[in-house]
């Protein structure tokens, strides 16, 4: 059956294809090296196949679980996880679930931790690096995710949502903005202020780099007077209370570092069709 980048394809979680076709077999099979197509090997594979999809391939959750395994990197792992929860394929628990029946999975402690925040309404790596490296550091309170407003009719989506502050942080990961898209942001900002709401609008170098975190904690409890220092310093405390998440206490950001394995992992044995073992 189907499996991996070619499973993914089928199942709308990766937009452009792989050239090569993954395709899962019961251990113990034996055949032939086959040009253009990448062999795994699984004991599993029983369990592993949705019931009613056509042409044979793997569930969704399984498709997941054996990228995020097979990814050079705990961030391309992790995205696997957020892009799947995000485009509503598949839900958190599932994903838990089907990782709960593995033996072994790399980076288990760390997805895990990513599904928790993935069943509260964390839908891409950036927010879950806002999650870990500003809103819980910074002692921000805990917001509401992918709040639902009806607006003219249609249903839209906040990122992440303060609502007894009235703030929005919406969170945008694209290098590229393209004209229609910005146009349409702006218009959902100005919808937002008549709505009584500040959007405060967020990308990667904001989140990630320092002092960032320290300016989108002003932004968060101040929005009209971010990074002026205007704010006066004993409101904070009445808006948000630092002490609601010691930092000590925090285990954010990981400190796991990516590994290169190859071979059995106790539920895989991986072997590339095009020469040599196929990493996972």
């Amino acid at each position: 059956m189907l499996s991996h980048h070619s499973a993914a394809e089928l199942q709308g979680l990766v937009a452009t294809p792989v050239p090569a076709i993954h395709v899962m077999v019961p251990t113990g099979s034996q055949i032939a090296p086959i040009t253009g197509v990448v062999l795994h090997y699984s004991s599993l594979v029983t369990r592993e196949r949705h019931p009613a999809l056509r042409p044979p391939q793997t569930r969704v959750e399984e498709t997941v679980l054996d990228l995020a395994g097979g990814a050079p990197s705990l961030d391309e792992a992790l995205g696997w996880i957020f892009r799947a929860c995000g485009s509503r394929r598949t839900t958190a628990e599932r994903i838990a679930s089907a990782m709960a029946r593995r033996a072994r999975i790399r980076w288990r402690t760390e997805l895990a931790a990513a599904l928790g925040l993935g069943a509260d309404g964390v839908h891409s790596l950036l927010e879950f690096r806002y999650v870990s490296r500003v809103e819980r550091p910074h002692g921000l309170p805990v917001a509401t995710r992918q709040f639902r407003v009806t607006r003219a009719g249609q249903y839209q989506y906040q990122d992440v949502t303060y609502q007894t502050y009235g703030v929005v942080v919406e969170l945008d990961g694209r290098v590229a903005h393209p004209v229609e898209l910005r146009w349409r942001d702006i218009h959902r900002d100005n919808a937002s202020n008549v709505d009584g709401q500040q959007t405060l609008r967020y990308g990667w170098a904001d989140v990630t780099e320092q002092p960032a975190g320290s300016r989108l904690k002003w932004g968060v409890c101040c929005p009209g007077a971010a990074g002026t220092g205007s704010c006066a310093a004993a409101d904070l405390p009445a808006r948000f209370p630092s002490d609601r998440f010691p930092p000590d206490e925090s285990p954010w950001p990981f400190h796991a570092a990516p590994s290169r394995v190859t071979g059995w992992t106790g539920d895989h044995w991986d072997r590339g069709g095009l020469g040599g073992h196929q990493p996972l």
